[in-house]
């Protein structure tokens, strides 16, 4: 088997990830878009998600709720109020357990 095709596949708690190697740098963006597009497409409304999407120069999170879903964004509702993202920006996403309980004071 070549190297450029290898990889580790293991399986979480949160689904099946994968640890790419012997790929270069586009290659592995490529398939991690991928999975991150799978990632958002099988996920429930209201299941806590985050997600990471091409912004100009930089990139940026969104980490909430994921409230709607069309052909070409999400929405994810987070504490600062609902904010779309567009599928063609987005880099990564996975999903996330709830947030923790508030420390006693």
């Amino acid at each position: 088997m070549p190297a450029q095709a290898w990889y580790f596949a293991r399986s979480t708690a949160a689904g099946r990830t994968r640890t790419l190697r012997g790929m270069d740098g586009s290659e592995q963006a490529r398939v991690a878009r991928a999975l991150a597009l799978g990632v958002l497409h099988d996920a429930a409304l209201g299941e806590r998600v985050v997600v990471r999407a091409h912004d100009g120069d930089g990139a940026r999170d969104a980490l909430g709720e994921l409230a709607a879903r069309t052909p070409d964004s999400v929405t994810i509702d987070t504490r600062r109020g609902p904010v779309r993202v567009a599928l063609a920006d987005v880099v990564a996403a996975k999903r996330v357990p709830p947030p923790p309980a508030p420390r006693p004071r």
